[in-house]
């Protein structure tokens, strides 16, 4: 399995995954593998958004604000 115990799957597996749990409303469980993602690859602005999106899900409203937070300012633009 993609992500069996013990092993490492990359940022876009997990985000994959933690899409999928959102999509069925299992937020928490999406949150934890957007979480991983992230840590996985901490430069992809669009994964932290996708955490943000989690975050807000679940009514962490400031735990969203600081994900996006770091979004901009890793790209101000």
């Amino acid at each position: 399995p993609l992500m069996g115990p013990g092993q490492n799957p990359d940022a876009r597996v997990l985000a994959l995954a933690g899409f999928a749990h959102a999509k069925k409303g299992e937020y928490a469980e999406a949150q934890a593998l957007m979480q991983r993602a992230t840590t996985s690859a901490p430069k992809e602005p669009s994964l932290r958004t996708q955490l943000a999106m989690t975050r807000i899900a679940q009514g962490d409203t400031a735990g969203a604000k600081s994900e996006l937070g770091q979004v901009l300012a890793a790209d101000p633009k």
